[in-house]
């Protein structure tokens, strides 16, 4: 039981530790999802007695609900587009990567269903530790505190700081509502500071995409939570917000430092800065018309980086910068309306289940978090990276996993 209690522990300290290592680049983060499947599926087999007889009847009940039907016509959908598409040789290859991406998933889901309810409410804290750890090594770097660590850890030759890190700002806007919920369940002031530091860390990275979503789930979190069940609620909320607007000043100031005012007035302003991917409406404008021309099935997995430019100045070359966007042009209508289906399912479910907890006034903050979660993933994929980029696509994932168990408790 004490083996059993301490892979448990490992296995959702690994998968905090996953997400928020994206501050350090995307290796670590693959090694720590890589060691938290390895746990889990421990934990699954285990707890089937390492038997193939109770382990394919425990998949095949894990299996039943018919979202995973949705999923599995959206994987065949996904491959047909890739097959027919515009670089069938690139976009299958692509294919089979989301489809690894979906079995490790899987595999994660397995092991995340043997976890104890009592273990996994200590996932706010896992969150909220893993997140200020890393956003004390980004506060440290882009402050100039911190110059020996981004020597080491970086190649600052190949492409600058601050054009490296800019994607922790999406970490924090979807980990942060569990650091939250870990600074709201205790009532010393310290229990705030994770919050504060990956909040800082996250306007210091200077990711746009970051700052929208974090700002909104802000927004969302001081109007979804359970309010009522905290001590002293006026000043919980007075604490809440006022380490917000705190941090995400010192976050700015610290960002303004590091790139100086030119840079900072162009990223304001949304000019300049090309490799930022500024420019999205012309890029968006540019996707939707070649979705016109192939709006069925569409061109295939990554195929947007095949299309013809030669008549477009486009400031991104590589992905659409919209999750939705994305979908309709490589997967076509078809595959977008499976896997939106799929997706649309494990947040209304979730959604469905907080409320329930709540109209019967029992605990659900891990819930809430989970939902703002699923929330600022959406909106900063609205603007971000490619979603079928493995590690952007390993956070959906990751959430769905949890969401997946929080739904049962």
């Amino acid at each position: 039981m004490i083996k059993t209690a301490v892979l448990e522990k490992a296995f959702l300290i690994c998968l905090a530790l996953g997400l928020t290592s994206r501050a350090i680049e995307k290796g670590v983060e693959a090694t720590f999802i890589l060691l938290a499947l390895m746990i889990g599926l421990t934990l699954f087999l285990s707890r089937t007695s390492w038997s193939i007889k109770n382990t394919l009847k425990s998949m095949k009940a894990f299996f039943k609900p018919w979202e995973f039907k949705a999923l599995t016509l959206a994987l065949i959908s996904f491959g047909v587009s890739s097959y027919i598409g515009l670089h069938p040789d690139y976009s299958i290859r692509q294919w089979y990567e989301f489809l690894a991406v979906l079995l490790g998933g899987t595999l994660l889901a397995l092991g995340m269903k043997y976890v104890k309810n009592k273990t996994l409410d200590n996932i706010p804290q896992y969150f909220a530790f893993s997140g200020a750890l890393f956003s004390i090594v980004l506060v440290l770097e882009t402050s100039g505190f911190g110059s020996f660590i981004s020597e080491q850890i970086r190649d600052l030759e190949k492409t600058p700081l601050h054009a490296q890190i800019r994607s922790f700002s999406s970490v924090v806007a979807i980990t942060v509502p569990f650091a939250w919920v870990y600074a709201l369940r205790h009532k010393h002031l310290l229990a705030w500071l994770p919050a504060m530091l990956m909040v800082t860390g996250a306007f210091a990275c200077g990711g746009r995409a970051g700052w929208l979503s974090l700002t909104l789930g802000f927004v969302a979190f001081l109007l979804m939570y359970d309010w009522q069940n905290v001590t002293n609620k006026i000043k919980a909320k007075a604490l809440y917000v006022l380490q917000f607007i705190l941090s995400s000043f010192i976050g700015i100031f610290i960002y303004k430092q590091m790139v100086g005012n030119t840079l900072f007035t162009q990223r304001m302003e949304l000019t300049g800065d090309e490799t930022g991917g500024s420019g999205r409406t012309d890029i968006w404008a540019f996707t939707f018309d070649n979705f016109l021309q192939n709006p069925l099935m569409g061109i295939g997995i990554k195929g947007f980086r095949h299309l013809d430019f030669s008549t477009h100045q486009l400031t991104s070359t590589m992905h659409p910068h919209n999750a939705l966007l994305e979908l309709l042009l490589e997967t076509g209508l078809v595959g977008t309306v499976f896997i939106c289906t799929f997706a649309g399912l494990a947040f209304i479910k979730i959604s469905q289940k907080t409320l329930h907890l709540r109209k019967n006034k029992q605990k659900n903050d891990i819930h809430t978090a989970l939902v703002l979660s699923f929330f600022t993933f959406a909106v900063c994929s609205m603007t971000l990276t490619s979603i079928f980029h493995a590690w952007w696509l390993t956070f959906f994932v990751v959430l769905y996993t949890l969401s997946f168990k929080m739904r049962q408790i």
